[in-house]
């Protein structure tokens, strides 16, 4: 009456609207159904709880929305009578499922009579005692030489290739068996007579067993290797629109507005590294090297820059050992000998007259935003030196991969500190605090 179906048309997006309109009525008449199971009157208020209470068990559903290029995925059994441009006939490597335990019916005659319509019929029950492990018993053993057996043997091998067939034929231009590496048995069993040991399908020939107006069909082998376990792929979150996108807007494409300073290459930037310079010994610790130890000596190593006295360092220094729990690893006075080594080093090299530990930087590249912090940022009236700790680079062997990774962030620094400090020279330094060496960046 409210002659929806012409209402939702011009709204866009037509199949899933129509489909959505389908899924209601059909939720209207399970409600209609549910109420008469129950003898209880049908009412709009009902309905309405009714949804509700399948939206909150989330058993609601949108309908399919079918198109042109949808995937239809159906058991054997409820793709009787339809048709796709493709069809893929999945468990092909199925076993025979003999129908001889649980429920079934004996027939004593081979034709039903129609004045007595169950007479001459029986109902058999037999419980496996064994379950999932009747395998090799000796139960099993007798059950095969059995005539019940074999008959139920035969209705299964009847029934499978009456399904098969129902699968087979609903190809319309391209018909896909997939397979592993066991073989097709299903396949094997409809077409040899219940001999699955016999191979349908050569994988090294392009012979099938089927035929088209008199004329043999073809088929095209192709093989592909994949794990067994394929990984869990991430939840797709594409919202779905209710209504069709408007004509005349389309989604812009925009660069953030901040810079990944990480994993984002400043343009035209191709870093190369000096060679190690050495400023204290290697630091000895005791046990696996850890995140944590590696982090408590980076902050010592600032700490140690700043003016304190001696017991305050020592102070720092155990209270940082002790929160990272690598109180067993090294010990703070081998801590503070590489920190002041450190800071000999720097004073060597620049005479620093400023010195800040996590220094924020802050300035634009074109319209986008580059916030930077340097582990350690030093100045003095000719220079600007920023330095960025690195991991334990296993006695060197790794230190190129190192500052590698940390090449981006450099390179951003690099470009960020020119503009700040145009009058100034530049340096940038990755700093290995375990092994007690620096590299440089060469401009």
């Amino acid at each position: 009456e409210l002659d929806l179906r012409r209402l939702v048309v011009p709204l866009g997006n037509i199949n899933q609207r129509l489909d959505n309109l389908d899924r209601l009525r059909r939720y209207a008449l399970d409600y209609e159904s549910a109420c008469n199971r129950l003898h209880s009157a049908a009412s709009l208020g009902g309905f309405l709880l009714w949804i509700n209470d399948l939206a909150r068990n989330k058993l609601d559903a949108q309908g399919s929305g079918e198109s042109d290029d949808a995937v239809k995925v159906l058991t054997y059994h409820r793709s009787k009578g339809l048709e796709y441009p493709v069809t893929v006939c999945n468990n092909l490597d199925e076993p025979l499922k003999e129908r001889i335990w649980g429920l079934n019916l004996v027939a004593e005659t081979p034709e039903p009579d129609i004045n007595n319509i169950l007479g001459n019929r029986w109902l058999r029950f037999w419980v496996n005692p064994y379950a999932d492990q009747f395998q090799k018993t000796h139960l099993e053993e007798t059950l095969l030489h059995t005539e019940e057996w074999a008959a139920a043997s035969r209705l299964a091998l009847e029934e499978e290739a009456r399904l098969l067939y129902v699968g087979l034929t609903r190809a319309r231009d391209y018909l896909v068996f997939p397979t592993v590496r066991k073989p097709a048995r299903w396949l094997n069993r409809v077409f040899n007579q219940g001999d699955e040991s016999i191979p349908t399908l050569d994988p090294n020939a392009d012979e099938t067993p089927f035929y088209h107006n008199g004329m043999p069909l073809l088929c095209a082998t192709e093989r592909a290797f994949k794990p067994k376990d394929f990984p869990e792929a991430e939840p797709d979150t594409t919202p779905i629109p209710f209504h069709a996108p408007r004509l005349g807007r389309r989604p812009v494409p925009r660069a953030p507005l901040y810079i990944d300073a990480v994993g984002e290459l400043p343009p035209g930037f191709h870093p190369q590294w000096g060679e190690p310079r050495t400023f204290a010994p290697w630091l000895a610790f005791r046990g696996d090297y850890s995140a944590a130890l590696g982090k408590a000596v980076q902050t010592l190593l600032g700490v140690g820059l700043q003016p304190l006295t001696q017991e305050q360092l020592q102070q720092i220094a155990r209270k940082q050992l002790q929160i990272r729990e690598v109180t067993e690893a090294v010990s703070p006075e081998q801590v503070l000998q590489q920190a002041a080594a450190f800071r000999t080093f720097l004073e060597q090299v620049y005479a620093p007259t400023s010195v800040q530990v996590q220094y924020p930087l802050e300035g634009r590249h074109g319209k986008r935003l580059l916030q930077l912090q340097p582990d350690i940022f030093l100045e003095n009236a000719d220079a600007v030196v920023a330095i960025q700790f690195a991991g334990f680079a296993e006695g060197m062997k790794k230190w190129k991969n190192q500052a590698q990774a940390l090449a981006p962030l450099m390179g951003w620094t690099q470009l960020l500190l020119r503009q700040l400090f145009p009058q100034k020279k530049v340096a940038l330094w990755v700093v290995f605090p375990m092994e007690g060496q620096a590299v440089e960046l060469v401009f």
